[in-house]
């Protein structure tokens, strides 16, 4: 991967593929650095910073006739949410895309899905596998799209949102730049979805993402849990929480990650030579103490300054094999992956046509100026997101987390970490649990009833951080047998 040298902009390149695969420069240019005296706060007026007061639920295709490039028995609904801001203006409008369960989907589970970033397409997950049909490069290096062998609609609903708005085919104004606002966005969505798909209610509900999905998610339960709790609100709204979380490769607490990546980095994988390992261990107490200090004081300031301190921990640009797969060496010309392709189908006629998009409307697999960068100012990334998950692990969620153990953008040490922190009922059984192998998989680690346990940790063998890319096959086993409390092997 070719990065420029930007502290908070390389950080944010490991926090997603999507920013990953996009080619933003030579790491051999001139150091840059992030201004931040360019972070402008934002008022508490703005209405960016306040919840929406009204939400329309509109449907742009019915998708009866099938998906071109998947099965032809396959259905989907697909359209936007449009928000009304705290001035009265209706500013936001996100777009959502149900792929329908091929078996009986008025009772299969609904899986709901974001993508990471911040600033990724929900859309990149199921085109990459999980969906009905997944994208190819061809011999030409043009994207296709064909059939996926490997879909989760064998087994589920699959809900793709694109959030926060301005990602993907999602697009509007007072946008916001944190994942709690933007969980407000997401839980208003869902209360017009229930609506229109009543029959949904009943039915166990999944979300699932990864990467920077490690914050989204946290934020997301949270919102709703707390929103739940509300008694004035009760009479209005669908009382509805997930019973489950899958989160992948998940960055969900920036202390973890840069506590244990000279382990992850410099000896389960050895990305970088003797010389740069020492360098990380020199740098790392200064980063550690400057997350420790944006923790206790959370103003933008202090976490912007975290990401200073700590961008010589993850020095990228001086290594030699991809931060997302350590099976894959460097070329000479850079760790440069494109996922072009992705974003040429997706804005292809006949994907827009059979979602109902204008065809000018552009469809963006990343969302840099809009949405990563004002997060990026904002440090959003510098924050224990995971403890927002305890009340309702309290109250009965379940949460999965698998990570590819040869990923070094979020290597899985870090997820261990902080689920061994997290205060939950599974707490201490998770920290005495014994991590068992499972040939030809990896291992896992569990707490709680049940043959899947509650709180689980799968470490994928020879999977990197696009887990469904590489292991799309395991990952539909895993999904279907979390979701149905059966044995995983």
């Amino acid at each position: 991967m070719q990065y420029l040298i930007i502290p908070a902009l390389a950080l944010l390149s490991l926090l997603t593929p999507a920013f990953a695969y996009l080619h933003i420069g030579s790491a051999s240019q001139a150091a840059l650095k992030l201004d931040g005296t360019r972070f402008e706060p934002l008022l508490a007026s703005d209405p960016a910073t306040q919840p929406n007061i009204r939400t329309r639920f509109e449907i742009t295709s019915n998708g009866s006739s099938g998906l071109y490039c998947g099965k032809p028995e396959d259905e989907f609904n697909a359209g936007y949410a449009h928000f009304t801001n705290s001035e009265g203006m209706e500013d936001k409008h996100m777009f959502w895309w149900l792929f329908k369960a091929r078996h009986d989907p008025e009772n299969a589970p609904l899986v709901v899905t974001f993508g990471g970033g911040p600033g990724a397409s929900a859309l990149l997950f199921p085109f990459s596998g999980a969906g009905p049909c997944v994208i190819q490069t061809d011999k030409d290096g043009r994207g296709e799209a064909v059939p996926a062998p490997h879909s989760w609609t064998e087994n589920a609903n699959v809900l793709a949102l694109d959030q926060p708005v301005g990602v993907g085919f999602s697009y509007g104004h007072s946008l916001r730049n944190t994942s709690a606002a933007t969980a407000w966005d997401v839980d208003d969505f869902l209360q017009e979805f229930w609506l229109q798909y009543p029959y949904l209610v009943k039915n166990q509900f999944m979300i699932s993402s990864g990467s920077y999905g490690g914050v989204f998610i946290p934020h997301v339960v949270n919102t709703i849990h707390s929103r739940n709790l509300e008694g004035s609100a009760k009479a209005n709204r669908t009382i509805k929480m997930p019973e489950s979380v899958m989160m992948a490769n998940a960055w969900s607490d920036a202390q973890s990650h840069y506590l244990w990546f000279h382990q992850s980095n410099c000896v389960d994988n050895p990305f970088f030579n003797t010389t740069v390992c020492n360098d990380i261990v020199n740098a790392l107490p200064g980063c550690l103490n400057a997350v420790q200090y944006a923790y206790e004081q959370s103003t933008p300031a202090n976490r912007f300054a975290a990401f200073d301190a700590c961008d010589p921990v993850t020095p990228w640009e001086l290594a030699t094999r991809k931060n997302y797969d350590y099976r894959e060496k460097c070329p000479a010309t850079g760790c440069d992956m494109n996922l072009g392709p992705v974003e040429d189908v997706l804005n292809g006629q006949k994907i827009k046509e059979a979602v109902g998009v204008p065809q000018d409307r552009k469809f963006l697999i990343m969302a840099v100026d809009d949405i990563s960068m004002p997060f990026i100012y904002n440090a959003d990334a510098v924050q224990p997101a995971y403890l927002l998950l305890g009340p309702a692990i309290a109250d009965g969620l379940r949460v999965l987390v698998y990570n590819g153990m040869m990923d070094g953008a979020v290597p899985w040490r870090s997820n261990l970490a902080w689920m061994r922190l997290l205060q939950s009922p599974h707490q201490l059984a998770f920290r005495n649990a014994t991590e068992d192998d499972y040939p030809g998989v990896g291992t896992i680690r569990k707490a709680g009833a049940g043959p899947t346990g509650e709180f689980t940790l799968i470490k994928i063998a020879e999977a990197g951080h696009m887990v469904v890319r590489t292991r799309a096959n395991l990952l539909q086993h895993l999904m279907a047998q979390w979701l149905q409390h059966k044995p995983f092997f």
